[in-house]
């Protein structure tokens, strides 16, 4: 992933959330390819809506969920000393990706790890 702007590392961990939903639409419509192809592109570092517009996916992240709360990213880190807004980190695992996306999640009900959509692997858990 390219280090991008704030704005697209916001939208590459809405990407890893809505990624199961794409997929399966993908599958069902016939444009998984497309899909695909586009998430080897996010992975070589290509901004998401650069990547997304390449293969012609009309799929508008920003407004998939206006609820920008359901991608957690944490609890807020104290930096007052360094005049530095805080920091949300939550969750005991984070993005695989490098450099990592803000996602963070815990396991699911049933204790299982989490995984990132876009890099296909475990999320990594944090050291406390």
């Amino acid at each position: 992933m390219s280090a991008g702007s704030g704005g697209d590392v916001d939208l590459t961990a809405r990407l890893c959330v809505e990624l199961p939903k794409l997929a399966a639409a993908a599958d069902r419509h016939r444009w998984a390819h497309k899909l695909d192809a586009a998430i080897a592109d996010v992975r070589a570092g290509t901004p998401v809506t650069q990547a997304l517009a390449a293969h012609h996916l009309p799929i508008d992240l920003a407004a998939a969920h206006n609820g920008q709360d359901q991608i957690s990213r944490g609890d807020p880190g104290l930096l007052d000393e360094l005049n530095i807004d805080p920091v949300t980190v939550t969750g005991a695992y984070t993005c695989p990706g490098t450099p990592p996306c803000p996602r963070r999640a815990q396991p699911d009900a049933d204790g299982h790890e989490p995984r990132c959509a876009i890099q296909g692997k475990t999320m990594i858990l944090r050291s406390r």
